[in-house]
């Protein structure tokens, strides 16, 4: 018998193989998926060896509102409508996007490019 004052400690190994089991919800994310993190730093910050996984071209990092008034921050700068981010300039702000203007062309930078936004479909069978 113990006294109250005593406690058992597990087996190291059986404690590592209970937290390594608990890590595995979060392993997700495959070898085959690829995402793009939106708090990367722009490229010209990066280590040589990163910069070719980096995007290439101006990335939208960030979106904010105040006073009414929106500003982005675009590979690592901060502008506003009518700023330039290299030769282009910024034509839009929104609250996911960014309209950059170069020359003749539009280009639109998303904050989420891999994220599509649909409606939600109504399915008549669920009336509430």
């Amino acid at each position: 018998m113990r006294k109250a004052n005593e406690f058992c400690l597990l087996p190291f190994d059986f404690c590592l193989l209970v937290f390594v089991s608990s890590l595995l919800p979060f392993s997700s994310a495959t070898a085959d998926e690829v995402l793009r993190d939106p708090t990367r730093p722009p490229a010209v910050l990066l280590a040589p060896g990163d910069r070719a996984n980096a995007e290439s071209g101006p990335v939208l990092q960030s979106v904010r509102l105040s006073r009414g008034q929106y500003t982005a921050i675009v590979s690592g700068k901060t502008v506003k409508v009518g700023d330039s981010v290299g030769n282009a300039r910024v034509l839009r702000i929104g609250e996911t996007e960014v309209v950059l203007k170069r020359g003749n062309g539009l280009q639109t930078l998303k904050l989420f490019p891999d994220v599509e936004k649909r409606p939600a479909s109504i399915d008549k069978r669920k009336k509430r």
